[in-house]
């Protein structure tokens, strides 16, 4: 199986809830394909509503970031 963590957590030090993300996708990964992004780590742009992904390349931003790496 496969299995997608986006930890969102914004602090910019290893908090509780970063430890227990690192920790989950350990238990996870014995029997399964798991892949934990830490979105703060994670070079991000805002969608600028251009419309790209629907018309021009169906499925793919037309902003060059960090983002294709979790697609």
């Amino acid at each position: 199986m496969k299995i997608v963590i986006l930890n969102g957590d914004i602090s910019t030090g290893k908090s509780n809830f970063s430890a227990f993300l690192e920790e989950l996708s350990h238990a996870f990964g014995l029997n399964n394909d798991v892949q934990l992004f830490s979105l703060n780590k994670m070079n991000l742009h805002y969608c600028t509503g251009c419309w790209s992904c629907w018309w021009k390349t169906p499925g793919r931003c037309s902003i060059n970031d960090d983002a294709d790496e979790i697609f």
